[in-house]
């Protein structure tokens, strides 16, 4: 896989714009995006060397910290998708009211079949 057929894939252009930003806990990240969905761009992200996962030790946990990181090459990558983010945020918000419509008439078509007297 390239770098242009994982920003193809769903939910990556959310993780790399999130990161854009900071540091971020697959917590962070998850927000909006499926977890298995997030692993999964996670770990192609980081075998593209676009995102860096640090593990931190921190005195008052006993669990590690892990955060996740832009590289060099993926704020490059981030700075080629940048031109295109306001349309993609505008189609997917489309996107996610368009599947909300198509749920409420799901939920409408079945109470109008149970309603049915046989």
């Amino acid at each position: 896989m390239d770098v242009k057929e994982f920003v193809e894939r769903s939910g990556a252009i959310d993780v790399l714009h999130a990161l854009s930003e900071g540091e971020k806990s697959f917590g962070e990240l998850k927000r909006g995006l499926n977890p298995a969905t997030l692993s999964k761009r996670l770990k192609e992200g980081i075998s593209l060397g676009l995102i860096e996962q640090i593990v931190r030790r921190e005195e008052r946990s006993l669990r590690p910290v892990v955060v996740y990181k832009l590289t060099e090459k993926g704020y490059e990558a981030f700075e080629k998708i940048k031109p295109v983010m306001n349309e993609y945020s505008k189609i997917k918000a489309e996107i996610e009211q368009l599947e909300n419509e198509i749920k409420k008439k799901k939920e409408r078509l079945k109470k109008l079949l149970d309603e049915l007297d046989f």
